[in-house]
């Protein structure tokens, strides 16, 4: 692990690549030693960002994916002791980063607050007793210095897990944790019982499709670079991270071919992006537009009526 600080004012934390510390255990294999690793890995996160002096120590999960390239400023604005911008998981699914209540052995509890928060019938920056996977943590914030992660403080009765050791630091800190939802922030891939490597890569395809129907404003994408202007385009990766370029397929076909027509750019633009992102070959075509024919057009044309 190193320490790093920019010349613009922004310090980092990185974390060097380790070993397989689990060799018996699948990626998606839960295990108490597992929780105890991440949760010993967020602490010294945590402890580094004090130990450089921060202001403040953003966290931001590997399947969260944020849209808006204001949000920590929008975070910082809020000014509260921990928030979370919301992420949704799915246009209609429940899951989020955020709960509104807590059973009596500290396991997540859903109450009647939670689904208003999660489809912004209720809107604002709303304490909730827990938030994860993003959040902002201002360091300035008197009590802050009590917020840990590992090992769980005295008294704390819950699961081992880095989420609910936050939480209870927090309440014991009285520094309230708040879900910010005034405005679309970005999405996170919900958890599942994955398989293998390839499931989950596949599963995380579908998110990215579904994200581009669902928000075309707020697509996520792998295209760098395409022969077709879209009007809306999706969030690129860094330009200072490599990776290889996209290998083309025609699905075992002689050719793909998409039909568009140029007046619907939003239907157009959103198959664009999913065709790109499925790294389908394909040549596109401008529709017949209808509304546009006329007589001397298909004069032009050579169309003739068939008799009767």
């Amino acid at each position: 692990m190193h320490y790093g600080v920019h010349d613009w004012g922004v310090e980092s934390l990185c974390v060097g690549p380790t070993p397989w510390l689990y060799p018996n255990l699948n990626p998606f294999e839960e295990h108490d030693e597992r929780f105890v690793h991440v949760a010993q890995l967020r602490q010294e996160g945590l402890e580094g960002a004090r130990r450089l002096g921060a202001d403040y120590l953003f966290r931001l999960d590997c399947d969260n994916f944020l849209v808006n390239n204001r949000t920590l400023r929008i975070l910082m604005d809020q000014q509260r002791a921990i928030v979370a911008p919301m992420l949704k998981s799915g246009k209609d699914a429940a899951y989020s980063n955020f709960w509104c209540g807590i059973d009596s052995r500290g396991y997540y509890k859903r109450t009647p607050d939670y689904i208003p928060i999660l489809q912004g019938t209720q809107v604002g920056c709303i304490p909730v007793p827990v938030v994860h996977s993003a959040l902002l943590v201002d360091l300035r914030w008197a009590g802050s210095e009590r917020l840990q992660h590992w090992p769980a403080l005295d008294g704390f009765t819950g699961p081992m897990d880095e989420v609910t050791h936050l939480a209870y630091s927090a309440k014991m800190a009285d520094l309230p944790m708040h879900i910010l939802n005034t405005e679309v922030l970005g999405f996170m891939v919900k958890p599942e019982d994955y398989e293998s490597l390839d499931h989950a890569a596949q599963d995380f395809l579908n998110f990215k499709l579904e994200n581009l129907v669902d928000h075309p404003l707020y697509c996520i994408s792998v295209r760098v670079v395409s022969p077709h202007t879209v009007d809306h385009p999706p969030i690129l990766y860094s330009q200072y991270i490599s990776r290889p370029p996209p290998v083309r397929n025609n699905l075992g076909l002689d050719a793909v071919v998409m039909i568009g027509l140029v007046r619907r750019p939003e239907r157009r633009n959103r198959m664009i992006l999913s065709l790109d992102e499925l790294n389908f070959n394909y040549t596109l075509f401008d529709a017949v537009d209808g509304r546009q024919l006329n007589q001397s057009y298909l004069d032009s044309m050579g169309v003739k009526y068939l008799p009767g």
